[in-house]
């Protein structure tokens, strides 16, 4: 998940589109924003709304999802904060937030402040030499390859099978209807105790965080694969 303000960025400007989902869908609209910044980055963010009274919201759960900033990607070279604005604009987005150091604003009328671009041509083909220098660079081979977890990166399988230790909670909603699983196996497994101790911290402050109390209570199980733990086999 990207950070707005990461190494001391800051945000140019800020759009959404509001987009309203049918009505057999469980979120009634999608909302998307896209962040120009100060380093060339484009961030965008992807938030759902459930609708009232449907299945994502009967056991009292946060009534949106948000699935955080991500890196899009860069702004062109040689485009101006007006250029990116104008782009998404055309794409049925709304500005929101613009900085008064590069746009200037009168009602629905928007201006650069200054004609420079956010990224060079110069500025650009150096990141392109500094990223093939880094892709040059012999790999680290690891057998622990980290997974997104919900604060944390989550170090061992993540979603693999096998003999080892299990973060589970409790299985809920379709999983629940279309097996005769107790339980669902998030993480694991873990060939040690400390890393599913961290697995089971992340989770426990997901459902925390989310409101998602079905989904308790989140337990470490020792198990001889997915299959078998989340059949309610193993010992916790």
């Amino acid at each position: 998940m990207a950070k707005l303000k990461a190494r001391g960025r800051q945000e140019i400007a800020r759009l959404i589109k509001v987009t309203p989902l049918p009505d057999d869908k469980d979120a009634s609209e999608d909302r998307t924003q896209v962040a120009l910044m100060t380093d060339g980055n484009v961030l965008s963010r992807r938030v759902l709304r459930w609708r009232p009274g449907g299945p994502m919201l009967q056991y009292g759960g946060s009534p949106t999802h948000d699935y955080g900033w991500k890196v899009k990607g860069k702004i062109k070279a040689g485009l101006t904060a007006e250029d990116f604005i104008r782009i998404y604009q055309d794409r049925g987005y709304t500005l929101e937030s613009a900085s008064s150091e590069y746009i200037v604003r009168e009602g629905n009328v928007i201006a650069n402040r200054s004609d420079k671009p956010i990224r060079s041509k110069a500025k650009a083909a150096s990141q392109k030499k500094a990223a093939a220098r880094r892709d040059a660079q012999p790999k680290t081979k690891t057998t622990n390859k980290p997974i997104s977890g919900y604060r944390i990166d989550i170090v061992g399988e993540g979603k693999g099978e096998g003999e080892g230790l299990y973060v589970t909670n409790a299985a809920t909603g379709m999983g629940q209807l279309l097996s005769a699983n107790r339980r669902d196996a998030v993480y694991g497994p873990f060939s040690n105790m400390e890393q599913a101790e961290l697995a089971a911290w992340d989770r426990l402050t997901y459902i925390k965080d989310m409101n998602f109390t079905h989904l308790s209570p989140v337990e470490i199980v020792e198990g001889n694969s997915r299959e078998h733990v989340e059949e309610g086999f193993g010992h916790s």
